[in-house]
């Protein structure tokens, strides 16, 4: 799949966007094996959908709001926040 790109101004309306709903993206290097297998064998994300970034990106993004959403447990609260994400995932 092929993006064209994007104008400074194009960018810019798309930031203040964000900003207007309180939406911000934010870039982190993952191995992407790991993840898409997590996805995968947590139902977010289809096997054959795991070579298109703008599935593995909404997958991505679904599994983090509810990892969010969800209430803490009470032991979360004294790990580190990797860990705590790790006993979700």
């Amino acid at each position: 799949m092929t993006r064209r790109a994007l104008s400074a101004a194009e960018k810019q309306r798309r930031h203040r966007q964000r900003v207007r709903a309180g939406k911000r993206c934010v870039k982190v290097e993952i191995d992407a094996a790991l993840v898409e297998d997590a996805l995968v064998g947590r139902g977010f994300l289809a096997r054959e959908d795991a070579d298109d970034p703008e599935k593995v990106a909404t997958a991505l993004r679904e599994a983090v709001q509810q990892y969010i959403a969800a209430p803490p447990e009470p032991e979360d609260a004294a790990l580190p926040v990797t860990a705590a994400i790790s006993r979700v995932w």
